[in-house]
């Protein structure tokens, strides 16, 4: 087993932008999705709102 500090460490997740509020309802935005938390197609998509532009 681990010790506490080197678990902490390893289970530690990055604060991501999430803010509680319904994100369906919140414009998407470039520097939000793709670099504050962790891009994907998907992510990158919500900002253009559109398949061909992504």
């Amino acid at each position: 087993f681990l010790d506490r500090e080197n678990a902490t460490k390893i289970l530690h997740r990055p604060k991501r932008y999430n803010s509680g509020k319904l994100e369906e309802f919140i414009p998407g935005n470039l520097e939000r999705e793709c670099r504050e938390e962790k891009c994907s197609f998907e992510e990158a998509r919500e900002v253009f709102e559109n398949t061909e532009k992504t």
